[in-house]
């Protein structure tokens, strides 16, 4: 397969980018990775710090710079197509073909994505869709993708979801890559969607998290701020491990499920009905630019 062109949209974008490749003097991947990590961190309602951080004030200017037009590509394309995956075109055109490990990685096209999309979503009956509790969320329609790459099946059916003007659905993302994730949950959050993204192996161990991100309870229930927070390695956070779990409804029930729990996984659910969460969503995002 032929290299993948980079579109005109992002042309700024892979300037900017390469600029700072060149001033940081790390490669293609590490930079990306970073910018990744530093916009998680603009929507972290929590402060964090990252002791890790290898920039300068002068390059996080500069990384400031990359994620405003970042978000005013998006933007322009959103109001043209409805969903925009930024970050996946990028990563096919520039950062995937200078990293051997990444090399030959594709995302499904976005007209594909549409299609399935429309094909699964479109004539669904709403009302007689099942429902599962989705932490602070509510109980919601959910949509899964098992394998979710950079989010692009989700960012299309949040779309047809926006087209019929129903109830918006919990969307999960899970993914063995971790910078597949902070992909999936970035364009997550910049399209207004409620969700998880877990990073894990969906096939082995669906049981288990690496990490994983909610993604905008800052907007729900009341219009706030888009948020993604992080969690280590807590699968009870998680609709989609829990349900590995065999803990899908509001108390615990004996499932029939791929994975046989063991004694010592059924002692981490604890055998209560689930408390809605109380904990106190920030009335203003806490922006934290690693400074």
């Amino acid at each position: 397969m032929s290299d993948y062109v980079c579109s005109k949209e992002l042309r700024e974008f892979e300037k900017q980018f390469n600029h700072i490749v060149a001033v940081t003097h790390h490669d293609h991947i590490t930079v990306f990775d970073d910018l990744l990590t530093y916009i998680i961190t603009a929507f972290n309602p929590e402060p964090y710090q990252n002791p890790q951080w290898r920039y300068t004030k002068e390059q996080n200017h500069l990384f400031h710079q990359l994620m405003v037009e970042w978000l005013n590509v998006l933007q322009r394309m959103i109001d043209a197509r409805g969903w925009y995956d930024a970050f996946g075109d990028f990563f096919m055109s520039n950062v995937g073909r200078t990293s051997q490990q990444y090399k030959g990685q594709y995302f499904t096209p976005h007209t594909i994505c549409d299609f399935m999309a429309k094909i699964s979503l479109y004539d669904r009956d709403e009302a007689t869709e099942p429902r599962v509790t989705c932490n602070g969320f509510g109980r919601r329609v959910v949509v899964n993708d098992g394998s979710c790459g950079s989010g692009r099946l989700l960012l299309a059916a949040h779309a047809v979801n926006c087209e019929r003007k129903v109830r918006p659905c919990y969307f999960i993302g899970e993914d063995i890559d971790r910078i597949c994730c902070k992909m999936a949950a970035i364009n997550m959050c910049a399209h207004g969607m409620f969700g998880e993204v877990v990073c894990h192996n969906t096939l082995t161990e669906p049981h288990k998290a690496n990490f994983g991100y909610i993604v905008n309870e800052g907007l729900y229930p009341f219009p706030g701020c888009p948020t993604i927070r992080y969690f280590d390695d807590d699968p009870l956070r998680f609709v989609c491990t829990r349900a590995a779990l065999g803990w899908m409804t509001d108390t615990w029930q004996k499932r029939e499920v791929s994975h046989k729990v063991t004694e010592a996984e059924k002692s981490l659910i604890p055998v209560v009905e689930e408390q809605p969460d109380k904990r106190k969503i920030p009335e203003q995002l806490t922006l934290n630019f690693f400074d």
